[in-house]
Order: C-alpha cells, then sequence, then structure tokens
C-alpha cells in the first residue's frame, strides 16, 4: 500500500473524453462481500480515505454505525472508479469525473447528510 497526501486530478473517463451526462454510470449501493475490493480501491490514497476504510475495517460494508451506505460507480469493464460513503458525513472518493457526478447523484437523495468530508476542489465539483 502506497500513501500519498498528494491531489491527483480528475480523469476522463476510459475510453475517451467525458461522458455526456445521459451515459452517467449508475451508482450502486455496495453490500457485503466486496469489501476487499474497496479497501484496496481506497488503499491507493490511503490518507485522503482512512475514514471510509476505518468504518468498513470496523463495521464492514453494510452496518447502521456506519450513519450511512456505501455506493460504488464501475467503468465498462466493472472496475471501481469511485466509491462514497453517503449519509451524515458523506464522503467520495472518484477517480474520474463521471464517477464523481453519478455519486453525487446518488447523494442528492439523502436527507440525513449534514457534513461533506473532502478535498475543496472536488467537493466543489461534487456539488455541481
Amino acid at each position: 500500500m502506497r500513501a500519498t497526501s498528494e491531489t491527483q486530478p480528475l480523469q476522463p473517463a476510459a475510453g475517451g473524453g467525458g461522458a455526456a451526462v445521459g451515459s452517467l454510470p449508475r451508482a450502486a449501493a455496495l453490500g457485503t462481500g466486496h469489501e476487499a475490493e474497496v479497501l484496496d480501491f481506497l488503499s491507493r490514497r490511503a490518507l485522503h480515505t482512512v475514514y471510509m476504510a476505518g468504518f468498513i475495517r470496523d463495521n464492514g460494508l453494510v452496518a447502521r454505525e456506519n450513519r450511512g451506505a456505501f455506493y460504488g460507480c464501475r467503468d465498462e469493464a466493472g472496475r471501481l472508479e469511485g466509491v462514497a460513503l453517503v449519509g451524515h458525513v458523506t464522503q467520495v472518493e472518484a477517480r474520474t469525473e463521471r464517477s464523481l457526478r453519478a455519486l453525487a447523484r446518488a447523494a442528492q437523495t439523502c436527507s440525513s447528510a449534514h457534513v461533506i468530508l473532502g478535498e475543496q476542489e472536488r467537493v466543489r465539483a461534487f456539488w455541481r
């Protein structure tokens, strides 16, 4: 695992430039059995994702103690390109602009969201 604290720019979706809004991937709830895959994804920027990784290690992906639900967004090959904990405290880790938009769309349905954690530019893009 490589820990990094530098900000990494969001990448365009694989296969070309930014996808049109109509072709955004769907953010889907992540369930039990996906923990290892999600922790591997989050470990690439461990300093930025320690909050989410801690909840998964302590409680699993699906637990009342998380005070929210974990969502994932996948590319055309089925690989994770974004993960978010949406709930009382919302945090997102997105590698592409389209996954950030898809996760933001999922978060908009959460009436209990009070705080968003993240890098200033990514949080700003999340709510655009």
